[in-house]
């Protein structure tokens, strides 16, 4: 509570991979109702700034490159921000 979408972000990206980023262009704000809760999405493309991920709150992590994004499974309320995602990389935001 009391912290812009921005601020949240960092701190998560800090608590769960131990990483500092800058946080650049917002991407459009997804909502997604799963059966039994609904989800609102703010997205931000960011860069690494300082830190070594290091993995606090997951099991794996990988890099891909944004033509490879399609070989995850991704959550249904991610799809559409990965769609964002690509789109921003089209229009060279």
């Amino acid at each position: 509570h009391g912290e812009t979408p921005e601020e949240c972000l960092q701190r998560e990206l800090l608590e769960e991979l131990g990483i500092y980023v800058r946080v650049g262009v917002q991407l459009p704000t997804s909502e997604h109702q799963y059966p039994t809760f609904a989800i609102t999405l703010y997205p931000f493309i960011c860069s690494i700034e300082s830190g070594e991920i290091v993995l606090h709150e997951h099991t794996a992590a990988i890099w891909l490159s944004p033509k490879d994004l399609h070989i995850l499974e991704w959550a249904e309320a991610d799809i559409s921000v990965i769609d964002s995602y690509l789109i921003s990389l089209k229009d060279g935001k």
